[in-house]
């Protein structure tokens, strides 16, 4: 008697049929337009993790102050209006089209997903720009991004940058393992 292939002994692991079907499964989600959504651009998760520590400790319920006359900055990554401006106005859920209020800037900023994607936005629009190379180190990597995000992607390159506290903050995180960052948390 002959042994029929059924679909549950090809989708049994270990069978060339399941390995392909998973395949398929992978490349179809790629190519979706959620998975595009969520992919990243660079920074990566360690550079936004230590942005975000240097910015406020990563805390997600600092709101937003006045650190100096002249600046208002919010949420855990401290962005002001004009960085959310310059990353394109994000807004924070998915019916974006109808949001239109005053307060999209600091609904964005504090929710921790929206402020990730400004933070990305902002600094894809200056390292895409002009590959601004803030510490002139003829690379641009999260050290750059870190001083697109304090000093601003316009005035980047100032030496200043290693006096500030939030600079140091970073540093010592940055320099740290990514298992040693998880587990200070």
């Amino acid at each position: 008697m002959k042994k029929t292939s059924t679909f549950a002994q090809r989708s049994s692991p270990g069978h060339p049929w399941s390995y392909l079907v998973w395949i398929f499964v992978i490349v179809g989600l790629q190519f979706s337009p959620e998975a595009r959504d969520m992919r990243r651009v660079d920074p990566d998760d360690k550079c936004l993790r230590c942005i975000c520590e240097a910015s406020s400790g990563c805390n997600t319920n600092v709101g937003c102050s006045r650190p100096y006359y002249g600046d208002y900055s919010c949420g855990p990554f401290g962005i002001s209006w004009r960085y959310w401006a310059d990353a394109g106005s994000p807004k924070q859920g998915r019916d974006l089209e109808h949001q239109n209020s005053e307060s999209d800037f600091e609904n964005c900023v504090e929710d921790p997903f929206c402020a990730i994607r400004t933070v990305e936005n902002y600094i894809k629009k200056f390292k895409e720009g002009d590959g601004r190379d803030c510490n002139r180190d003829g690379t641009v990597n999260c050290y750059d991004y870190i001083q697109m995000h304090i000093l601003g992607g316009y005035n980047c390159n100032q030496s200043s940058i290693v006096t500030d506290s939030r600079y140091e903050k970073f540093q010592k995180c940055y320099n740290m393992t990514w298992h040693d960052i998880v587990d200070s948390h």
